[in-house]
C-alpha cells in the first residue's frame, strides 16, 4: 500500500472532544473497522525503530522539514498475539505525509527481528513490483542507518470517516504509553508509562480540500496545529521510566 496525505494534529481536553464529535456528527461515520468495536476505539500497537544514536529521534526534534520514521504495526494490546503485522515506511516532506507498507506474518516477524530487520524473507523481493520496491526502500534504511527496535508504543483509537469521500480521515487517540523494548520483557509486555500528560489527540488526516464545517470547528474552538510525535512521546516516557 502507498498513500500520500495532510495531517493536522491538536492536543484537546476531554470536554472539547466530545464537543467536537457532537458537532461533527450529521457529518461522520465511524470507519469500517472502528464501527464493530466498542466505543468505536480499537488498539494501535507499534514497535518503532530507529539508530544507535537516534537520528530519527533527534531529525524530529531538530524540525527537519524532510525526514522519515519506520516502524512495525499490528492491532492487538499484547505485541505478540497478532497474527498480522505491516512493516512501513512513514515519510514527511515539509507537510506532505506519505506512507507505505507491506503485510507480514507473525514468523516473517520473528525472522526478520532474529536478523535485526537488516534482511527480509527471499519472496518479498520477487514477484509484486511495488511489494519489492517498498521492501528495497525499508531495508535500504535499515541497513543504512544499523537500525534497531527502539520502543513500543501503544494507544487507543477512535476513527471516523465521512460518507461518499475516502479523502478525509478523522481520528482521536488517548491513552498513549510508551514502553522499552529491551525492558519490556519482550513477549510479556510490562513497564508501560504515560507519553503525554494531555489527554486526546485529535488528528484529520485529508488528500484535498478541508471542508468548511470542519475548518470552522477548528476555528471555534481555538484550536492550533501541534508538532506531536507519538514516537518521541512514547521513547520519552520508557526512558523517564527507567531513569
Amino acid at each position: 500500500m502507498h498513500l500520500k496525505r495532510y495531517e493536522f494534529k491538536y492536543f484537546v481536553s476531554e470536554t472539547v472532544y466530545k464537543k467536537l464529535v457532537q458537532s461533527m456528527a450529521p457529518y461522520i461515520e465511524p470507519d469500517g473497522f472502528a464501527a464493530k468495536c466498542p466505543n468505536y476505539r480499537y488498539i494501535v500497537h507499534s514497535l518503532y525503530f530507529d539508530s544507535p544514536s537516534k537520528i530519527y529521534y533527534d531529525e524530529k526534534l531538530d524540525g527537519k522539514k524532510k525526514r522519515h520514521k519506520i516502524r512495525v504495526r499490528c492491532y492487538t494490546e499484547n505485541f505478540f498475539d497478532a497474527e498480522a503485522y505491516y512493516w512501513e515506511i512513514k515519510r514527511k516532506d515539509q507537510s506532505m505525509i506519505s506512507k507505505s507498507r507491506i503485510e507480514i506474518s507473525r514468523e516473517e516477524l520473528d525472522y526478520m527481528l532474529r536478523n535485526n530487520f537488516l534482511t527480509c524473507p527471499a519472496h518479498f523481493l520477487n514477484g509484486n513490483r511495488m511489494k519489492r520496491r517498498i521492501a528495497e526502500e525499508l531495508l535500504y534504511y535499515s541497513n543504512r542507518h544499523s537500525l534497531m527496535p527502539a520502543v513500543f508504543v501503544l494507544y487507543e483509537r477512535e476513527a471516523y470517516m465521512i460518507p461518499m469521500d475516502d479523502t478525509i480521515r478523522i481520528t482521536f487517540d488517548r491513552n498513549v504509553r510508551g514502553n522499552s523494548y529491551l525492558s519490556s520483557g519482550i513477549t510479556q509486555q510490562i513497564n508501560w508509562s504515560p507519553a503525554f500528560d494531555r489527554s486526546v489527540i485529535f488528528e484529520i488526516k485529508i488528500r484535498g480540500l478541508l471542508p468548511f464545517w470542519l475548518h470552522k470547528l477548528i476555528r471555534e474552538h481555538g484550536l492550533f496545529n501541534e508538532s506531536i510525535s507519538k514516537y518521541c512521546g512514547g521513547l520519552d516516557s520508557a526512558v523517564a521510566y527507567f531513569a
